[in-house]
C-alpha cells in the first residue's frame, strides 16, 4: 500500500484493496485467508479486525469494505493485512501503511482552513500529515490571540457574560470585542447584583462605524440624554451580555496564520538549530527566533492593549 491513504469521516466508499505481493511478485493466495486490521497511531487496541474479501487468489488482490463504526472517527491509524495459509497455520502480515481519517467540520476557533493552508503555504515539497498540520494552525492561532489581546472568532451566541469596571472619567467602558450587545447592566451597591438594566437609548456603541468597517464594538459610552450613571466606587460594576469576537476573520489575520503555522511545521522537521527554508517566502534562510516582521505588519493594526 502507498506510505498514506485518506479518507473523510463516515465515507465508506472506495473500499480498500491491495494487491498482496513477496518479494514484487504477485503472492498466490489459494488456501489462505486474509484479515484487515487497523490501530490508531500510539494505540495497540485494533479498531479493525475482520475477514477481507480474496478478489483474486491468484493475482493476490485482496479487498475490505468499511464498516460504519471504522470510519466514525478522525485520526491517523497503522493498517495492515494478515495473511494466513489455512494447511499450515502460519500467519504473515504484509502491505503495512498509515491511513487518516479527516473531518469535514472546520477547526474550531482556527483562522485557516487546513487545505486552505495546503493551497497557499509551499513547503518545499516536505509531506505533513493532516494531524500535524492541525496542530500548527491551532497553534499559530493562539499566538495570534495572544499577541494581538485579542480573539478573532466569534461566540455562537448572544448570550455570553462578562464583567468590566468603567473609566474613572464616568463616561464609558471598554470591553472585549463586541458583535451583539442583548442587555447592559450595572450596579450601583457593589453586592454583585446588576439591579440597573440600561435602555438602548442610554448608551453609545462605539467605534460609531465598527460595522460599516467590518470590525466590532470595543467601548459603551454613556449617552449624555441616558438615565444612568457608571458606578465608579467598585470594581465589576458593569455587567454586558452579548455575543463577542468577529464576525469573520480578516485577511491580514489568515495571512499571519499561515506564516506562523508553516514556520512551526517546518522548525518540527528542519530547524533542530532555529533556522528553515520556505520556498514560499523565497528560499531564504528564516530565523525562527524573535519577531518576524511580516508578522509584526500584519498584526500591528489589531493588537489591543490590555484595559482589565
Amino acid at each position: 500500500m502507498p506510505d498514506l491513504l485518506v479518507w473523510f469521516v463516515d465515507d465508506r466508499n472506495p473500499s480498500i484493496t491491495e494487491n498482496i505481493t513477496i518479494d514484487g511478485v504477485a503472492y498466490d493466495l489459494s488456501g489462505s485467508t486474509v484479515k484487515f486490521k487497523m490501530r490508531a497511531v500510539g494505540s495497540s487496541t485494533l479498531k479493525v479486525d475482520a475477514a477481507a474479501v480474496v478478489v483474486s487468489a491468484a493475482g493476490g488482490l485482496v479487498r475490505y469494505d468499511w464498516a460504519a463504526v471504522d470510519v466514525n472517527t478522525a485520526s491517523v491509524f497503522v493498517a495492515w493485512w494478515e495473511v494466513t495459509t489455512t494447511a499450515t497455520g502460519k500467519v504473515q502480515a504484509v502491505g503495512e501503511t498509515v491511513l487518516e481519517f479527516r473531518a469535514h467540520a472546520p477547526l474550531t476557533n482556527g483562522y485557516v482552513e487546513i487545505e486552505q493552508f495546503k493551497s497557499t503555504a509551499d513547503l518545499g515539497g516536505t509531506s505533513f500529515m493532516d494531524g500535524d498540520i492541525t496542530i500548527a494552525l491551532l497553534a499559530a492561532s493562539r499566538a495570534v490571540d495572544e499577541m494581538c489581546n485579542r480573539r478573532f472568532w466569534p461566540d455562537s451566541d448572544a448570550t455570553q457574560v462578562r464583567y468590566y469596571t468603567p473609566h474613572n472619567s464616568g463616561r464609558y467602558v471598554d470591553v472585549d470585542d463586541l458583535i451583539t450587545l442583548t442587555t447592559f447592566k450595572t450596579d450601583n451597591g457593589g453586592d454583585g447584583t446588576y439591579e440597573n438594566t440600561w435602555a438602548s437609548t442610554d448608551y453609545l456603541l462605539k467605534p460609531d462605524n465598527a460595522l460599516a468597517d467590518s470590525r466590532p464594538y470595543s467601548r459603551v459610552a454613556r449617552h449624555l440624554t441616558g438615565t444612568h450613571l457608571f458606578p465608579l466606587t467598585y470594581e465589576r460594576s458593569v455587567q454586558v451580555t452579548g455575543k463577542f469576537g468577529w464576525t469573520a476573520v480578516p485577511s491580514a489575520i489568515t495571512a499571519a496564520t499561515t506564516i506562523l503555522a508553516g514556520r512551526f511545521l517546518k522548525r518540527t522537521r528542519e530547524a533542530p538549530f532555529g533556522s528553515a527554508e520556505m520556498a514560499s517566502l523565497g528560499g531564504a534562510a528564516v530565523r525562527l527566533t524573535g519577531r518576524d516582521p511580516d508578522v509584526v505588519a500584519l498584526l500591528g493594526p489589531f493588537v489591543r492593549r490590555s484595559f482589565a
